[in-house]
């Protein structure tokens, strides 16, 4: 599988910086409409002062990191797998809001998992959300991808990416219809491609 393909070694951090207009409209409407209860799942751990003054409620966890080998693991029926899949999960996610959370940030985390965590995944997350949930996630479009999630922080006008070495892997460079497959609920509120090679995404999930 393409997790598996590390294409470049060496270990020297790489440091980067990306426009991200999709980010920043979502910024802007959280200032103008008021705090917001967000679940970031990536490594980020600059996502609070990335809303700092916006009155937010963030949940952080590295689910990412976590799911990333799930699929390589898969040696049980396909039901004790997704039930696997659940434990860990309920493990890593803090407990749903009750009124669900308004933002939930992927970053670039879903270019990492196998087709069947990733379809899980995206189900899964229904569980956490209400019906004008806004989802943020980035999605590689070439043939090579940093072989690890990144770390992302924002400055007055661009997204900071670090990543921890250069490794690369061959990208799963999915298209807009693999994601409508893996995530068949959720709707594009506006999409953009950015000079970075990621495509940038807004999404909700349909009627709940």
């Amino acid at each position: 599988m393409f997790k598996d393909q590390i294409i470049h070694q060496t270990e020297k951090p790489v440091l980067s910086n990306m426009t991200s207009p999709v980010f920043f409209t979502l910024q802007e409407l959280l200032s103008v409409r008021g705090g917001a209860r967000i679940l970031n799942l990536g490594a980020s751990s600059g996502v609070d002062s990335m809303f700092s003054g916006l009155s937010c409620d963030i949940d952080s966890c590295d689910l990412f990191t976590r799911l990333k080998d799930e699929g390589l693991q898969k040696s049980e029926s396909d039901t004790a797998f997704i039930n696997r899949l659940r434990r860990t999960c309920r493990q890593i996610i803090p407990p749903p809001h009750e009124k669900g959370y308004d933002i939930v940030l992927c970053w670039d985390g879903f270019n990492y998992l196998s087709s069947s965590v990733f379809s899980f995944l995206s189900r899964y997350l229904v569980n956490f959300v209400h019906s004008e949930t806004m989802f943020h996630m980035y999605f590689h479009i070439h043939a090579k991808m940093p072989a690890i999630p990144g770390q992302f922080k924002s400055s007055a006008d661009s997204i900071r990416v670090t990543y921890a070495n250069d490794l690369e892997m061959m990208s799963p460079a999915y298209t807009q219809a693999d994601i409508n497959k893996f995530m068949p609920r959720y709707n594009v509120v506006r999409s953009m491609l950015l000079q970075s090679g990621l495509q940038e995404y807004l999404m909700k999930v349909g009627p709940l």
